[in-house]
């Protein structure tokens, strides 16, 4: 069996009412994933429901998914420079007062969740599209 440390995940931070819940989805077994209200809570609870499908998957003869290779990249800083509308900015700035973190954490927490969110859309509409071959 394919070592479960293999296998890349996305994570997305859903706030509700001052609560923070962490959900993990692997990108090659998208249909299992964790959450927790720490990232390592999210992140144990993924690995054992993954190892629990993989289980199953074992017991009846079917095929365990392999996990994919990351696509390499140059160097990456982790740095990008933006630019945007005066009226946004100060939208930011707002938010991040009221929010009481910084303008870095609050555009990179939009930005994981707009990511999370859009790849959770391509894998349901990937997932309805092979369901329908």
């Amino acid at each position: 069996m394919e070592n479960l440390k293999n296998y890349r995940f996305e994570v997305s931070i859903n706030v509700e009412s001052g609560n923070t819940e962490y959900v993990v989805r692997f990108i090659d077994v998208p249909n299992i994933s964790g959450v927790g209200d720490t990232l390592e809570e999210a992140v144990t609870e993924a690995e054992g429901n993954l190892k629990y499908y993989f289980d199953y998957l074992k017991d009846k003869n079917l095929e365990i998914p392999s996990p994919t290779q990351p696509i390499p990249f140059p160097d990456l800083s982790g740095k990008i420079t933006l630019r945007m509308s005066h009226t946004l900015h100060m939208k930011i700035i707002e938010r991040s007062l009221l929010e009481r973190v910084s303008i870095n954490t609050l555009v990179t927490e939009a930005l994981t969740s707009y990511v999370c969110q859009k790849s959770e859309e391509s894998s349901r509409l990937s997932s309805k599209n092979t369901n329908h071959s």
